[in-house]
């Protein structure tokens, strides 16, 4: 057998590669997401028979260190193996649990703090203040929250204080702690419930945390211990579309079709189960699942793409070989197979004369005479 020497960064970053590629978080650099991934390496390369790499895999992801190690070619085939089915189970376990929860669309906002103010109005709410980068120019969120909620105290604890100890008589933040939050990021949450003239109307969530994964798992607790008073899961049903399943389940119909909105590629995929219509965005060579489509509603892991998949299948289901037509109208590109169209009667139709066959409904057959 054939004995290779790896940098430990060129194995990690396969590694993250591959989790990109089937849609899991990887995390950040921030050591929260260090300490996490570097368990979820440690199993892997456990089951790989590869336990004597763990502590220079461990060195690199915690500490950033570059070690060489020796492995087996094999060996390394088969870590590349166990990680593309770890974190692609990953992906179905989020989808999993997103069901059996009430349908919350949300979307995490990730900014950097630049600065923060804080004050008490004359109804004793405090008032925060924070200047955060959005994109290129530095915009204001603010934040009006009792003096003693237990939100605010939550968030404290994360920079090592009280509100005792971070706030002056006048209800702004001591300098001492301005300068431990400034640089950090702050994630809010938003989430809504319906629609009016096509844009989603938001509620804000009003916690304040520094970790992403964290915070939709408080999310979620919050809404279940009665925290989120305008939450409302008895109107949030999970939406049905029948037309789509039965387009892609009937007898001769293609397993997968190509739904380019916009710069994006949605597929929509039946072949890996019989239950479910997995959905995924096409990067490249590489189709990362953001949700499924079953009997239950439409299940996604996270919701940034909610709005043009939501808005996608409602098309389809209204008529899916007209959507199918628009959709390769519109981008030239063939609805079943995702080549280029050429000619003028394949644009119009959507997809090519090949292809056309697979989606169109066979005659059914049966004897004169019995």
């Amino acid at each position: 057998m054939s004995i290779v020497a790896l940098d430990s960064h060129y194995i990690l970053e396969r590694i993250r590669s591959i989790a990109f590629s089937v849609g899991a978080n990887f995390g950040d650099d921030g050591q929260f997401h260090r300490k996490k991934r570097a368990k979820q390496i440690s199993t892997l390369l456990d089951e790989a028979n590869l336990s004597d790499i763990i502590p220079a895999m461990i060195s690199a992801i915690v500490d950033g260190e570059h070690d060489n190690v020796r492995l087996e070619s094999m060996h390394f085939y088969e870590l590349l193996r166990l990680s593309r089915q770890f974190y692609t189970q990953q992906v179905l376990n989020a989808i999993q649990q997103e069901q059996e929860r009430p349908r919350a669309s949300f979307m995490i906002l990730r900014r950097r703090i630049l600065d923060l103010q804080s004050t008490f109005d004359n109804l004793g709410f405090l008032r925060i203040d924070f200047h955060v980068l959005n994109e290129r120019y530095p915009i204001r969120v603010s934040y009006k929250v009792e003096s003693n909620d237990f939100l605010l105290n939550q968030w404290l604890t994360w920079f090592g204080t009280t509100k005792e100890e971070a706030l002056q008589t006048t209800g702004d933040f001591s300098e001492d702690i301005k300068q431990r939050i400034r640089g950090r990021s702050l994630c809010f949450l938003k989430y809504f419930r319906e629609y009016r003239n096509e844009r989603p109307v938001f509620w804000t969530y009003n916690r304040l945390h520094t970790h992403r994964d964290a915070l939709e798992e408080l999310f979620h607790n919050d809404v279940k211990n009665g925290f989120v008073s305008q939450y409302q899961p008895h109107l949030w049903k999970r939406e049905q579309f029948p037309m789509v399943q039965s387009f892609l389940r009937r007898e001769g119909c293609a397993d997968k079709i190509f739904c380019k909105v916009g710069r994006k590629t949605f597929v929509l995929d039946s072949s890996m189960s019989e239950r479910d219509i997995f959905i995924s965005l096409q990067i490249g060579k590489n189709e990362r699942i953001q949700g499924i489509l079953n009997d239950d509603g439409l299940s996604l892991r996270t919701y940034e793409h909610f709005v043009p998949i939501q808005q996608l299948l409602q098309r389809l289901n209204a008529n899916p070989l007209s959507e199918l037509a628009r959709l390769g109208r519109e981008s030239h590109l063939c609805t079943i197979c995702g080549r280029k169209l050429d000619s003028h009667r394949s644009i119009e139709r959507g997809m090519g004369p090949v292809c056309a066959l697979k989606v169109q409904s066979k005659p059914v057959q049966q004897p004169l005479f019995r």
